[in-house]
């Protein structure tokens, strides 16, 4: 392996697991949802998903998103300016992801907070993270058949840049 193939292979590392923790989160968050819509009760293990999901939600993910906005996608559109609309695109959806979030975040927080709320609407959080989860899953499936695609025209700098910059916004390294 050549010394920038593992900044290349950071990278796709540092997405890849962004984009599974995604999931899992957005999933044990449907689950204590689904728990409160069907009459169940906030215990230890649902507490503990619901602070961990929030905090994942408010701070990884935005994270995840400088990640890709702030560092790879200039960088991406310096050398491949065709992929404009494709970065415009996935940037939106980022957008509207995480307007999303911000209502399974406050969601979460009411429930900690112990604000009682009713199973419709329980019921309705479920659905808003399916159709959240669907929509993620989607966007994911776009970026990774793009990112192959894009990666490759980086230059060996650019790469080595951007490993820089991702250690940097998360202190040196940690998640």
């Amino acid at each position: 392996m050549r010394p920038d193939d593992a900044a290349a292979d950071f990278f796709v590392d540092k997405l890849a697991s962004s984009h599974e923790r995604h999931g899992v989160v957005l999933g044990e968050l449907g689950a204590v949802f689904r728990a409160l819509a069907g009459g169940g009760s906030v215990d230890d293990a649902a507490r503990r998903q619901l602070e961990d999901g929030a905090r994942y939600l408010s701070r990884s993910l935005p994270r995840h998103y400088a990640d890709e906005e702030a560092t790879f996608f200039p960088r991406v559109l310096a050398s491949a300016p065709d992929a404009a609309p494709q970065v415009e695109q996935l940037i939106r959806e980022h957008a509207e992801h995480t307007a999303a979030h911000a209502r399974v975040i406050a969601a979460a927080y009411d429930v900690l907070d112990g604000n009682d709320a009713s199973a419709a609407y329980y019921q309705g959080m479920v659905a808003h993270l399916e159709a959240l989860t669907a929509a993620a899953a989607e966007h994911i499936r776009l970026e990774d058949a793009w990112f192959a695609a894009w990666s490759s025209r980086l230059t060996d700098a650019q790469r080595t840049e951007m490993e820089t910059e991702f250690r940097n916004r998360r202190g040196g390294g940690r998640g």
